[in-house]
């Protein structure tokens, strides 16, 4: 579905692994705190925004439209 947006299957690959490392840290971060941390944590910007290092302008361009067509949907 993505390549029909301009994103590429390496990209799409990338993201998704990124996002999976991201998140079982995150959980196993989370089974060591308290209920109370899990509830205050935030998300890093700029780890986020590291990610986008290694993508071409072309692909983080096609990744923003994407990303605000799926925010602003909701």
């Amino acid at each position: 579905m993505e390549r029909e947006k301009g994103v590429d299957n390496e990209v799409n690959r990338e993201l998704a692994m990124v996002v999976n490392r991201y998140y079982q840290k995150s959980i196993a971060n989370f089974a060591l705190v308290s209920f109370l941390d899990v509830w205050d944590y935030d998300i890093e910007v700029g780890e986020i925004l590291e990610v986008f290092d290694r993508f071409s302008r072309k692909d983080i361009e096609n990744i923003q439209k994407v990303v605000k067509k799926a925010l602003y949907s909701m």
